[in-house]
């Protein structure tokens, strides 16, 4: 249990590993057991004279969506496949006849191109700060959209070793040095590379908002695991509402909570659960630390 818990954190959340149709199916599988336990419990305890048929309604016709696009990059790659029942066979379907447009408010547009396995991707498509972008997927007759709104241009000033504590957690940490730009709510996203070894994905504890210190100095330090000699590539990002409400959600829904806990609800997304995932565009910042 604990291995299997492993594997799942280890792609918690990463741009385009992220296995959400695993999760999603272990969140379903769940409700079906509850709701299976349920009704047996309601026969044992109970008669009825008059037969009652009850349904249990799955739909499993959504797509499954994993976009983050990076200012700085004009190369994208995203990963869309589709929704599948828990004991249905094979466990990933990629979405290859879907058509991927993305369009933004300064009048730029794009269209994504099958590669392989679930992957898209647009070329030659930069991103822009404070601009509005809507990436639009059409399956067939059913089209699904989501919009995101990039942060402002952020400078990483310097980053700071420090300390971190969070309840009974207190270990090494950094302090990324920045001004948070004025008058917008902005969220923040980190990760290291400790001597070229990445983290690969983004977790709550790494995640802070502006909410303390609009317009002003960044004094929140998140947890880093290094010693002296180490070379440590710091990653920061500005991303929006739904992007830190995803991880934030995605983490309680899928590592929290016991057998008859309330059943796990989806991830808060900006498709609205017109599909399940995320789209996201960042920007980006980075820097490397020499420990001494």
């Amino acid at each position: 249990m604990v291995q299997d818990q492993c594997k799942l954190k280890r792609f918690l959340c990463s741009d385009l590993s992220l296995p959400l149709h695993g999760i999603l199916k272990l969140n379903k599988m769940k409700n079906t057991i509850i709701y299976s336990l349920f009704l047996t419990l309601t026969m044992f305890f109970c008669s009825c004279e008059k037969e009652i048929d009850l349904e249990y309604k799955n739909d499993f016709d959504r797509l499954i969506v994993e976009a983050v696009l990076v200012k700085g990059e004009t190369s994208h790659k995203i990963r869309v496949s589709h929704e599948v029942n828990y004991f249905e066979s094979p466990e990933f379907r990629p979405a290859e006849n879907v058509i991927i447009t993305i369009n933004d408010s300064k009048g730029n547009s794009g269209i994504f191109n099958y590669v392989d396995s679930g992957y898209f991707e647009l070329n030659n498509f930069d991103i822009h700060y404070n601009t509005n972008y809507t990436l639009r997927l059409k399956d067939g007759e059913k089209i699904v959209e989501a919009t995101c709104k990039t942060s402002s241009k952020i400078v990483l000033d310097t980053v700071l070793t420090s300390n971190y504590s969070s309840g009974n957690m207190n270990t090494t940490g950094l302090t990324p040095k920045f001004i948070d730009p004025i008058n917008e709510k902005n969220y923040y996203l980190t990760k290291t590379a400790i001597n070229g070894f990445s983290s690969d994905y983004f977790s709550s504890s790494n995640m802070f908002t502006d909410e303390l210190m609009d317009g002003e100095m960044n004094n929140n330090a998140v947890p880093a695991y290094y010693q002296s000699g180490d070379s440590v590539e710091f990653v920061l990002r500005s991303v929006d509402y739904y992007r830190y409400q995803f991880i934030k959600t995605f983490e309680e829904t899928s590592f929290q909570g016991g057998f008859f806990n309330a059943s796990p609800s989806n991830p808060i997304s900006n498709f609205k659960d017109k599909a399940l995932g995320y789209f996201s565009v960042e920007v980006e910042e980075r820097m490397t630390v020499y420990i001494d």
